[in-house]
């Protein structure tokens, strides 16, 4: 506000300025007027018929003379720092926004992780009536409302000492929303070698690790944004613990994240 201040004292001392050169010639006028008096007016010469001396001021004193000029110019002035203020709250209320929304930031786990056993029997060239799948959920433990983009999962057999590598975003999936507590629940085929190790091994023969289940992954990716449309990923890795029939995130920050 500082630079209205100095506005203001700039045009007061211009309208004090124009003022004393108008009572300043005023009284210049005055002075010629009366000096222009005969001292012995005759009946052709009335005082009063004399003009005043004309004052002809630049044209920019009009601009600074009271009532008008400054009348003017405090209006203008007022409606400048109105505009001011107006632009400042706007603006503090933008950050004040922008910074409630940082605040309210979604986070997105993967949980409840488990392999659902399909058609034990198959029928040669007909669909298993009952899809052999891993079905799991998509939560949301953020306090904000978290606009899923995109997301991709897998779940494979790797040979020992070998893990999934992490991977890049690969999309195709529909997006969806999850509001602060929701959760969503969502579903993978299993490729079909695994099946057919599944239907032979049995669930007794898949708690004991035979032919490597022991090396089973679920690993994937999620792509998300928040209200402001800040985009975030979300990746997991988890390993098939065989006597426990359930998943355990891996401890690499690489491949098991949520930002």
């Amino acid at each position: 506000m500082w630079k209205y201040l100095v506005l203001f004292a700039v045009i007061f001392g211009l309208a004090v300025y124009v003022a004393r050169q108008d009572e300043r010639a005023s009284l210049q006028a005055a002075e010629l007027h009366k000096s222009a008096i005969p001292a012995k007016p005759d009946e052709q010469h009335p005082q009063e018929n004399i003009p005043y001396p004309e004052w002809n001021s630049p044209s920019w004193y009009s601009f600074f003379r009271w009532p008008n000029g400054t009348t003017a110019w405090a209006i203008i002035l007022t409606l400048m720092a109105i505009a001011e203020q107006t632009k400042h709250t706007a603006r503090s209320a933008d950050v004040a926004n922008k910074t409630l929304i940082s605040t309210l930031r979604p986070k997105l786990i993967v949980r409840k992780i488990a392999i659902c056993e399909g058609t034990r029997i198959p029928v040669m060239g007909t669909p298993d009536a009952k899809p052999w799948e891993v079905e799991f959920d998509i939560a949301n433990i953020g306090t904000g409302t978290a606009n899923v983009l995109d997301y991709k999962f897998f779940i494979e057999r790797f040979e020992p000492d070998v893990q999934p590598d992490r991977i890049e975003y690969v999309g195709g999936s529909v997006p969806f929303t999850l509001e602060p507590g929701e959760d969503c629940r969502k579903s993978i085929p299993m490729p079909s070698d695994l099946i057919n190790i599944l239907r032979i091994l049995g669930r007794d023969g898949l708690s004991k690790g035979y032919q490597q289940t022991d090396r089973i992954y679920f690993y994937g990716i999620a792509e998300y944004a928040d209200a402001s449309g800040t985009k975030r990923n979300m990746a997991v890795c988890r390993h098939y613990i065989n006597s426990m029939l359930s998943f355990k995130a891996v401890d690499d920050p690489d491949r098991e994240y949520s930002e």
